[in-house]
């Protein structure tokens, strides 16, 4: 009779075992692989500088750094922000270029960018010594929607990327972010929707946008960067920030601007 009496009281401790600590060590658990695989969705814009020069002024050591994100969408595209590969083509003309406006041209030019295997683990600097930067090609924009499709060539095929949600977007949902805040590689935080705004700009380009505001903290460098669901599914592209609220309220492009634009593309 004790024997059986112990039996049930050990059942009871463990079956007992409350509920809520459990569905938090899963959901812990289920938090840090979906982080990884976001991760490798993710891609580093670089912009390539000089670390080191000789005594005559020539470049001895070529340093990338850091600047925008972008999203992996299927083995040979990636999202990123119209203003990263717009600042980055600018950096990169002359100033006759500029003054002509060829610098706004931006289909058909190539970007230089990294995937997470080529960054070390660690790095919080953004900065990295890479002898060969992969390249691709902007082969759409929108500066409205603030949004940039990249295409690579077959050698930078890639088997990690993500999906666009077709899923109801709703305030107060679980949201993932993954991008390179303040250059500092592969960052990940999460939060929640807190707003969908229709946001009007001051900059008439971007007036009336459909944007989607989020608790989680983004910085410079997020730009370009993805907004998951919890299942890993896209729903927006990071675009900009207000920075005079506490924790620099982010704001996405939202996945129907995103899913507009690349049925555009697919038209072209």
């Amino acid at each position: 009779m004790f024997k059986k009496i112990l039996f049930i009281l050990m059942l009871c401790i463990i079956s007992c075992t409350p509920h809520s600590q459990k569905e938090y060590d899963l959901k812990i658990l289920s938090r840090v692989k979906l982080a990884e695989h976001l991760k490798k969705s993710t891609v580093a814009l670089v912009t390539e500088y000089c670390r080191r020069r000789n005594s005559i002024g020539e470049c001895e050591l070529k340093m990338q750094r850091i600047y925008c994100s972008g999203v992996w969408i299927n083995k040979s595209e990636f999202l990123t922000a119209h203003h990263c590969v717009q600042s980055y083509i600018t950096r990169k003309s002359t100033d006759e270029e500029i003054e002509k406006g060829e610098d706004l041209k931006l289909a058909g030019k190539t970007i230089a960018f990294l995937s997470k295997d080529q960054v070390p683990e660690g790095n919080d600097t953004g900065k990295i010594n890479v002898q060969f930067p992969k390249k691709g090609t902007i082969v759409s924009f929108s500066g409205h929607d603030d949004l940039a499709l990249v295409r690579v060539s077959s050698q930078y095929y890639t088997d990690s990327f993500v999906r666009v949600s077709e899923e109801k977007i709703r305030v107060g949902q679980e949201i993932h972010v993954v991008g390179h805040t303040v250059g500092i590689p592969f960052t990940y935080s999460y939060g929640h929707i807190s707003g969908i705004r229709q946001h009007d700009r001051t900059t008439v380009n971007m007036s009336n946008r459909l944007v989607i505001q989020v608790t989680a903290p983004i910085y410079f460098g997020n730009s370009g960067g993805g907004l998951y669901t919890t299942s890993g599914e896209l729903i927006g592209i990071a675009s900009y920030m207000n920075i005079r609220a506490p924790m620099h309220l982010g704001f996405f492009a939202h996945r129907d601007a995103v899913q507009c634009f690349l049925e555009n593309c697919k038209k072209k």
